[in-house]
Order: structure tokens, then sequence, then C-alpha cells
């Protein structure tokens, strides 16, 4: 019986849910992909470097985060295990990342080139299909997110992220967690006592 790496056991179970792909389509991708692992404050990509590569979180988790006109970090966006995630318009087109990409916790990732995918998607519909569902998918996770700086509270955000990923919301500093709502740390603080 063959060895395989629990974290590309936990890709291959990925892909094979998503009822996209044959075996044989999961087994070649999984030939292509590179365990990784980062130390907590290590950076996948770091602002004004080329993003080559697409990783699966496969456990703990990451954050994306851009530098403001002021020179602070506004952490935009977390990902948690099984779910993929790139510095997706450096990805695409090639030039530097406006973000970085920053582990929170010691976290365990599954890499591939992006050279390898477009090879995959020239050649299956499946890998197309997948390519176009999750741009889909990163399309309407910033929308979700811009539609929640707009329309909701502080209050109601907090609420939001904590009903869906609660057993992450402990484990995020407070200084990320209050960039990733728009407030301040203080008014983070006032929150978290009123529930």
């Amino acid at each position: 019986m063959d060895f395989k790496h629990p974290d590309l056991q936990k890709l291959e179970d990925y892909l094979v849910q998503l009822k996209l792909f044959t075996q044989a389509e999961v087994d070649e991708f999984i030939t292509y992909c590179k365990p990784m692992q980062l130390k907590r404050n290590e950076y996948l990509i770091e602002s004004g470097t080329v993003c080559e590569i697409v990783v699966f979180v496969a456990d703990g988790f990451l954050r994306s985060y851009f530098i403001d006109r002021k020179g602070e970090e506004v952490t935009y966006c977390f990902t948690f295990p099984g779910t993929f995630t790139t510095a997706y318009s450096s990805f695409i087109t090639g030039l530097p990342a406006e973000e970085s990409i920053q582990a929170v916790s010691e976290t365990r990732l599954v890499a591939i080139n992006k050279n390898i995918l477009r090879d995959l998607a020239g050649r299956s519909f499946s890998w197309q299909m997948f390519q176009r569902i999750s741009a889909e998918q990163q399309y309407i996770a910033m929308e979700q997110r811009i539609f929640s700086l707009q329309k909701l509270d502080a209050l109601m955000r907090y609420r939001q992220l904590l009903s869906e990923k609660p057993e992450y919301v402990k484990l995020i500093p407070l200084r990320y967690l209050s960039s990733y709502l728009g407030i301040t740390q203080r008014h983070l603080s006032r929150i978290r006592r009123m529930i």
C-alpha cells in the first residue's frame, strides 16, 4: 500500500467531493503538488513579489493584508482549512503582488505551480471548469466582503465571523481581527464584552 502524505490526502478528498474529476485526473494532479509548512508569522507571499503558486490550506490559517496610504497594515481576508488561496491578481497578471499573505498560526499547505494548472486546463475541460468555479467563488467572496463592510455595523460583522468560524476567531490576534472588521482594537474589546 502506498503512503500518501496526510495533506495530499486532504486535498484529494476535497477534489473528489467536487465531483468534477475522474480519479485519474485527481491522481495526476496530486503528483504535481508539494506539501509545505509555514511557521506562525511566516510569509507565503510578500508584496512586491510575483505569485507563481496556488495553495490548498490543509491545517492552520492565513491572513491577506496590504499597507494603506498611512503605512498601516489592513487585513482584508482570512483563509481557513479546506480552501485554496493565492495572490490572485499577481497570479493572473504575472505582476508583483500588492498584498502579503502570512501564516497566523502554524500552517500546512499543498502548493501547485500556475504553469501546471495552465497545462491541465489546456487539456482538460474538468480543470477549466474548476478554474472557472474558483474564480466565481473568489468574486462572490469579494462581493460579500464589500457588502458586509457597507451594510453591516461592526457588531454584526463580528457576529457573522463568529458564527461562521468560531474556532478560529479566538485564535486571531486582536490587531488582525480589528483591522479585518475595520475598527480599533479598543472598539473590538468593547464588542467582545457585549457578546
